[in-house]
C-alpha cells in the first residue's frame, strides 16, 4: 500500500493532513530525552527485535507516515543495513510518541508541569492517535505487570523541580497511595 495515494485503517487520509504543520518543537527536552532512556532500558533488557512491530501499531504508523520527520526516519530504520542504525531510529520515534503520550495524559506530573506543551500534545493526540493514547505507555510500563516497574517509571519521572514545596512520588504518579516513594531523590 502506497503512503502517497492510500486511505489508511483508521480513516486517516494523508491528503487530508499536512504533515509539514505538525512539529515536535514544544516537547521538553528533559521529557524526550527520560523518553529515549525508558524506551533504550526496557528494549536493552527485552531485546530490540519487537521495537518495529511497538509503531507498527495502526493508528502509529498512520501518524509516522504523515509526519514529515518521522516517516524518512522510518523508512531509513527499515532498510537499515546496521541493526544499531535501525534501533536508532527506532528509538528515536518512539520516544517521541511517548513523550507525547506522556504530556497528553499528564504521566507522573509533566503536564501540569508543562501546561501549555501539554495542550498542543493532547490535541495531536486526539486529532491523530484517538484510540492510541496510551499505546506506549501501556507498552513500556504496564505490559507484563499490573504496576509499573519502579526503575522504569523512575526513568520517565521529571526531574526535581526547584520550584514545587515537594517531590512527585510514586504513588502520585500512579495514582495509587499503595506505591509510596519519592522518584526524585
Amino acid at each position: 500500500m502506497s503512503l502517497a495515494n492510500a486511505e489508511f485503517e483508521s480513516g486517516i487520509n494523508p491528503a487530508d493532513v499536512d504533515g509539514e504543520s505538525i512539529s515536535f518543537k514544544f516537547l521538553p527536552k528533559a521529557l524526550t530525552e527520560r523518553s529515549r532512556q525508558l524506551v533504550e532500558t526496557y528494549h536493552g533488557l527485552h531485546g530490540y527485535s519487537n521495537l518495529a512491530d511497538v509503531l507498527w501499531h495502526a493508528e502509529t504508523r498512520d501518524f509516522i507516515s504523515l509526519h514529515r520527520d518521522l516517516a524518512p526516519v522510518f523508512r531509513k530504520a527499515s532498510i537499515a543495513r546496521s541493526a544499531k542504525r535501525a534501533n536508532q531510529g527506532f528509538v528515536l520515534i518512539a520516544a517521541t510518541l511517548l513523550s507525547l503520550e506522556v504530556l497528553a495524559n499528564d504521566f507522573a506530573g509533566w503536564g501540569r508541569r508543562f501546561p501549555w506543551a501539554r495542550r498542543k500534545a493532547d490535541a495531536l493526540i486526539r486529532d491523530h492517535l484517538p484510540n492510541s493514547r496510551t499505546w506506549l505507555i501501556d507498552f513500556y510500563l504496564y505490559r507484563w505487570r499490573w504496576h509499573p516497574d519502579r526503575v522504569l517509571l523512575e526513568t520517565i519521572s521529571p526531574p526535581p523541580d526547584p520550584t514545587a514545596p515537594h517531590a512527585v512520588t510514586v504513588a502520585h504518579a500512579l495514582g495509587s497511595p499503595a506505591h509510596a516513594g519519592t522518584l526524585s531523590e
